[in-house]
């Protein structure tokens, strides 16, 4: 039966990349509304600026050239276009932030890990410890997070 109330947490294996290589930590996440979740991800992601935006764009037409049959010369007129176009004024309102650590990251979406499968209890000295010395460790357990969350990869 499916639960309209989730259970709090849930506890999923992370690989953990190493220089002698993965170690497999159990982590336990804290479960997130839809609410919770789009505010961690918005925190996590610092605003763009129209410069950056105009970048990604450009650099997204490298993939409109892999799946549109475009001639060289469209290419160049829309890139033309793009660099000719007055970027708009920041806006005040939405100003660019300091996105949140990876140390914040985890605190958020982590209450705990399998002790152990990890030298120390969870904490947030430990997870200061772990990002130091771990540099892939925050982005496998985040992204271990989101994919578990979202179940962003199903199966086929």
């Amino acid at each position: 039966m499916l639960k309209l109330q989730p259970n709090p947490t849930f506890t999923c294996p992370v690989e953990i990349p190493t220089p002698e290589g993965p170690v497999t930590v159990r982590v336990r996440y804290k479960h997130m509304s839809v609410d919770v979740y789009n505010d961690f991800i918005k925190r996590g992601t610092p605003n763009k600026s129209a410069a950056e935006k105009v970048s990604d764009a450009l650099a997204s037409l490298g993939v409109i050239r892999r799946l549109v049959p475009t001639s060289e010369e469209q290419i160049s007129a829309l890139i033309g276009t793009i660099m000719e176009t007055k970027l708009p004024a920041e806006d005040p309102a939405d100003p660019p932030f300091k996105a949140i650590s990876n140390q914040e990251a985890i605190m958020e979406c982590v209450d705990g890990w399998v002790e152990k499968d990890v030298d120390g209890p969870f904490s947030k000295e430990a997870v200061d410890t772990l990002c130091q010395q771990y540099h892939a460790a925050a982005g496998a357990i985040v992204d271990t997070f989101i994919t578990q969350l979202t179940q962003f990869k199903r199966k086929n």
